[in-house]
């Protein structure tokens, strides 16, 4: 069910309306672009980094998930490295993202956050649910 979808309302409707309503965006989003759950697995590296640093408890859980398997399978969040190889990068990332923001400022001065969030991220398609949010 997509109630928001159905009413044919789109990504920049849902941030007006919370703009309006005095609710405003959860502060995670000064460094998410996308749902609360701190797990997920559409979370940008640069994400999983300020994860680490504005919530290390959840992040240490995150990466409890990644090593605790019974079954002696290999599983991580990204798909290039564990969390804890991905930290050991930390200033790098932060550095690109730092980067990749000046930049998209700019050539796109005016542009709202969530936009800019968009257009710098990883190119996923952020028009997709969050298939652990929406299943």
């Amino acid at each position: 069910m997509f109630p928001f979808k159905e009413r044919g309302l789109i990504k920049a409707d849902v941030y007006r309306l919370l703009e309006e309503s005095g609710i405003g965006l959860p502060d995670y989003y000064k460094w998410r672009s996308r749902s609360g759950c701190f797990f997920c697995f559409f979370q940008r590296k640069y994400e999983w980094v300020k994860l680490s640093e504005v919530h290390p408890l959840l992040f240490a859980e995150a990466v409890k998930y990644e090593k605790e398997h019974s079954d002696g399978r290999v599983y991580t969040w990204t798909d290039t490295e564990s969390l804890t190889d991905l930290l050991e990068r930390k200033d790098k990332i932060i550095s690109d993202y730092e980067e990749a923001l000046k930049r998209e400022k700019k050539n796109a001065p005016n542009k709202p956050l969530s936009e800019v969030f968009a257009d710098i991220m990883d190119g996923e398609d952020l028009t997709m649910p969050c298939l652990m949010c929406n299943w």
